[in-house]
């Protein structure tokens, strides 16, 4: 009877032992099932969130750029605003300088006049000579540097195009026929 006892005992610990593995396989190919649910949803997870990243970044860049174009066009607004109104200054003492030396020439003619009619009478000091004559030159000298300050503005400040309107609006400033070669 002991061996019975002992072959039954043997005979349940396979069975148990059996059973062991086979629940051991399943659970081995549950947990491989669920490992590749899980990788496939995490993968399916992370795509999602980086394609929403990459499409936060796009939209961002997007609106640095805009905001980079407005920025350009505010500031080359304001350059062309700032060219207007030194060309405009410069128009105007132009303008002043053209008039200051008319005034002068028709004061130093009307002088010279006088003073061959009346050499008895009434002649100017040599004081009043040299004042006007130093006068004259300094007059001079300042037109030359607003000429040359006006070319350089028109050189340096006017759109590269030269377009029609460039080209006349210099024309207005500065006088002279219009150069068919830049149209």
């Amino acid at each position: 009877m002991l061996e019975n006892s002992q072959m039954k005992e043997n005979m349940m610990l396979q069975a148990m032992d059996e059973m062991l593995k086979v629940d051991l396989q399943t659970l081995k190919a549950e947990l491989s099932q669920l490992t590749t649910n899980l990788a496939g949803t995490f993968a399916a997870t992370v795509e999602k969130v980086t394609s929403h990243i990459a499409s936060q970044v796009e939209q961002a860049l997007v609106r640095n750029s805009d905001q980079t174009e407005e920025a350009k066009r505010l500031h080359e607004s304001e350059q062309g605003k700032v060219l207007e109104h030194v060309m405009l200054l410069s128009h105007n003492v132009s303008s002043r300088l053209g008039q200051l030396e008319s005034a002068w020439l028709r004061r130093s003619e009307a002088e010279a006049q006088e003073t061959a009619f009346q050499q008895d009478k009434f002649s100017p000091t040599r004081g009043d000579n040299l004042v006007l004559n130093s006068l004259w030159k300094e007059l001079q000298q300042t037109r030359a540097e607003l000429k040359a300050s006006q070319k350089w503005a028109a050189q340096h400040l006017l759109p590269a195009g030269k377009s029609m309107c460039a080209v006349l609006y210099r024309r207005a400033l500065f006088g002279g026929p219009v150069q068919t070669d830049l149209l």
